[in-house]
């Protein structure tokens, strides 16, 4: 299925998807891919919101009313690929519910080289199925300003981690946000819904690993394809039940200019006894189901970073206790200082 459009909404007379998983049989494949990704990333926000009645990235301005009208994004989550590949996801389980099927995802992927969205579900036939799908088709949240996110409910949900909806900037005060310097507002902002069960199904991603490294001579598979399967059966074997994937960079401090290397970080993690693997929507992306602050601790004190980043926090701590208060503000004199 490839409507070079929207999944959900192309045609007229019947939605491509629904005919799809309507006419699949019990245990039938349907692949299906996207190719609006504009809207499935949150460059175009209100497109996603027609199409697939869903939120991917925050509003532009402080408030609603700072939006402009073409509903620009004012800032999107690292995982922004992720959000839409999952919105997709959730698309295609919509369609199967409302046939009283449900799916399970086999393999997804969004490429950096090219501009799509694809995933390949397995048909199961059932109200049963069809509800265990619809009850994964969940909200997401994010905060623009401290880069915190989650999966869960609104109200009493928590996050993958099983903590409850809050942010840095929403325990320091209303004002966090603009402190920072993003001008969002410090309250987490509602995605979705979409997808939060497995991306990829190991043993599916393992067995199409074997037949591209195997070549059976019925067609020529390109290196660069090899080279993403191989990725997609890791990231599906060392991380499959992890929503969502946490950028390196964020979690950086700015002021050391370091770039640790993220296989070192992975391993780090995984010594800590955390799960951890990359992800291919993201070069300087981690998959792990560690906090943001537990990621800074791995990341400032594991054997893999430098002597600069390590006493970073340290050194910081220690000038802001030596140093004198700031001066209060003074009026600039009446006489111009040139007739001094």
């Amino acid at each position: 299925l490839t409507p070079f459009n929207s999944t959900p909404t192309f045609a007229r007379m019947e939605r491509p998807s629904d005919a799809a998983v309507a006419r699949a049989p019990h245990g039938g494949i349907v692949s299906a891919c996207a190719t609006d990704v504009s809207c499935l990333y949150g460059a175009c926000p209100d497109v996603a919101r027609r199409r697939y009645g869903a939120e991917v990235g925050h509003r532009g301005g402080r408030n609603a009313a700072d939006s402009n009208s073409s509903g620009s994004v004012g800032r999107r989550p690292a995982w922004f690929k992720e959000l839409g590949v999952r919105v997709l996801i959730a698309a295609v389980a919509r369609a199967a519910a409302r046939h009283e099927r449900g799916i399970e995802v086999l393999l997804s992927c969004a490429p950096k080289e090219a501009h799509f969205a694809w995933v390949v579900v397995r048909v199961r036939r059932g109200a049963a199925a069809a509800d265990a799908a619809a009850a994964r088709i969940e909200t997401m949240w994010h905060c623009g300003a401290c880069a915190a996110f989650g999966v869960g409910d609104d109200g009493d949900g928590d996050d993958v981690n099983g903590r409850a909806w809050t942010c840095e900037c929403e325990r320091a005060g209303a004002g966090a946000g603009e402190r920072i310097g993003f001008g969002i507002a410090p309250r987490p902002t509602k995605l979705g819904p979409a997808w939060s069960g497995a991306l990829a199904s190991a043993a599916f991603a393992s067995k199409m690993l074997e037949r591209a490294v195997a070549g059976d001579g019925a067609c020529r598979v390109e290196p660069a394809t090899t080279s993403l399967l191989r990725r997609l059966a890791r990231e599906a074997s060392d991380a499959a039940d992890v929503a969502l994937f946490r950028s390196v960079d964020a979690c950086v401090d700015r002021a050391t200019g370091e770039h640790p290397n993220v296989d070192a970080l992975v391993d780090a993690l995984r010594r800590e006894g955390r799960v951890a693997s990359r992800t291919h929507f993201d070069a300087r992306g981690v998959k792990t189901d560690a906090s943001g602050e537990e990621l800074r601790c791995v990341l400032y004190t594991g054997p893999h970073t430098t002597a600069l980043a390590w006493w970073t926090p340290i050194l910081k701590d220690f000038c802001r206790r030596l140093s004198s208060p700031t001066p209060p503000f003074q009026s600039p004199p009446s006489a111009p200082l040139n007739s001094i």
